[in-house]
């Protein structure tokens, strides 16, 4: 083929439909990569298209979108088809932004970005185009966001609960440690909240062993003692049976509860009355669980703690007062509406280890107030542990992510992260840090239960790199706001 300027050779393999399509004096355009053969310009396989003095090309001599695709479903079908959809409906798109907002914030018109997304004239208005659709789905967000927080306080009714007559002091005081200042602040925060009639929505974050949980135990029983039920969800029942556990510890004098059965009965020593707790998962034989509904309903049981058993049609909790919901990131908001609706507008308090970025909890979490939890407990067994794996006479330390920061043990060699893929790569970074701080070669080792590729090529950066900076960097483009993103979208 040629043009005025000269002849360059084109060559198209087990193609031989083309003899046919591309006759002589066709004019068209070719995109691909040009090679030297023999002295001459050769292209092998090029993109072609009918030139069109009007239109333009759609495949070639220009930026062309890549669509993703199944099998026997080409690139050349999907552009023709997204053309045809664009040249057909596009004018329809209705620009809802002011023209001062868009000023305001630079911003193209609606249908200038969708046509340019798929077709764009210049590298930069795929940007301009792209910034504009970002802008339209966070504002959805955002409003949609607003729009749940209204509502949920708007509903109004919820029940006040009072913890201003001594009782709650003395159960805090019962306990074999003393709150941190971050604990008490966040706690006084939940309790200015369930004094209200609006209903309380609240987010209490916290590493893991901040102490989340008692600040949690203290809310449910606020709501136990103004003669109301609380309810405690946890996404496992490991996690629930754990609660469960902990929490009966906390109301017997710090000894574990012996019995087997999901019931514990405490009696306080600021009130007269019995505290009852109950363990609803799905695993109880099914008259066990028959009865554990019936004294749910009947009022008998003060803090049920479950799993998803407790948002079953057939869980009635008449005088609910308070939904406890821990981990909230990993459960849909039907599910956690669902706990709720059982009963009445109760308030709700959702807890997270997971940390959120103050930008990405105002855009996707706008709904739900803040307590955070940002000082550690002193923990008098662990520096002992510490101390001891320091000097050699612990070997093996099996730990959460409490090692991230502050360990300094020279002769650690050895570390291996369980469940790798759920950590970020900056936080990964910092827990391989805690070894190869001696003379002796040491190695970190990553296990990922993820069957995901995208997982493990992420992870994989470790691999190349020790470049703490770098490893930021893939983290904001690759591993962390994904999975927040996600997390935020799930809430």
């Amino acid at each position: 083929m040629g043009d005025q300027t000269g002849n360059i050779r084109v060559i198209w393999f087990n193609q031989a439909y083309l003899v046919k399509t591309l006759k002589p004096g066709t004019r068209i355009v070719i995109s691909g990569e040009a090679k030297v053969y023999r002295g001459r310009i050769v292209f092998q396989s090029p993109e072609y298209d009918f030139f069109d003095e009007r239109d333009g090309s759609m495949h070639a001599g220009r930026l062309v979108p890549i669509y993703p695709l199944t099998e026997g479903l080409y690139q050349r079908t999907i552009r023709r088809a997204v053309r045809q959809a664009l040249d057909a409906t596009l004018s329809q798109v209705r620009e809802y932004l002011p023209e001062e907002t868009r000023r305001l914030y630079d911003l193209m018109p609606l249908q200038d970005a969708i046509r340019q997304m798929h077709y764009p004239d210049a590298p930069e208005r795929v940007e301009a185009a792209r910034r504009r659709l970002a802008f339209d789905e966070l504002l959805m967000l955002q409003l949609a966001v607003a729009r749940r927080r209204i509502e949920w306080q708007s509903s109004g009714g919820a029940v006040r609960l009072n913890a201003e007559d001594g009782r709650l002091g003395g159960f805090l005081d019962s306990l074999p440690y003393a709150l941190t200042n971050a604990q008490r602040r966040s706690l006084d925060e939940i309790l200015q909240d369930m004094q209200r009639e609006i209903p309380m929505s609240r987010l209490l974050q916290g590493d893991v062993g901040s102490g989340k949980t008692v600040v949690a135990t203290a809310a449910l029983l606020v709501a136990a003692l103004n003669g109301r039920q609380a309810a405690l969800m946890a996404p496992t029942e490991i996690l629930s049976e754990q609660h469960f556990l902990t929490i009966a510890k906390m109301f017997s004098d710090g000894a574990a509860p012996i019995s087997s059965e999901p019931y514990f009965t405490a009696f306080l020593p600021t009130d007269d009355r019995q505290l009852t707790i109950c363990l609803l998962t799905g695993s109880l034989r099914k008259r066990a669980k028959d009865e554990m509904h019936r004294r749910i309903a009947d009022g008998e049981v003060d803090i049920i703690i479950g799993t998803q058993a407790l948002i079953q049609e057939s869980v009635d909790i008449p005088r609910l007062a308070l939904v406890v919901v821990d981990e909230q990131h990993r459960f849909g908001v039907m599910q956690r509406m669902n706990l709720r609706d059982r009963g009445g507008t109760p308030h709700m308090l959702a807890m997270s280890a997971t940390p959120i970025p103050r930008s990405v909890r105002l855009t996707m979490l706008g709904d739900l107030e803040l307590s955070t939890i940002d000082e550690m407990p002193r923990d008098d067994e662990r520096e002992s542990v510490m101390r001891g794996f320091q000097l050699g006479e612990i070997d093996i330390l099996v730990a959460t992510s409490v090692i991230e920061v502050g360990i300094d043990i020279p002769n650690a060699t050895i570390m291996l992260i369980d469940g790798a893929d759920r950590f970020g790569l900056a936080q990964l970074h910092q827990f391989r840090g805690r070894v190869g701080r001696g003379e002796h070669p040491s190695q970190c080792l990553l296990l990922s239960d993820s069957p995901g590729v995208s997982a493990h090529e992420r992870i994989r950066i470790l691999e190349r790199t020790m470049d703490g900076f770098e490893i930021a960097e893939e983290d904001l483009r690759y591993g962390a706001p994904a999975s927040t993103w996600e997390r935020a979208r799930a809430a």
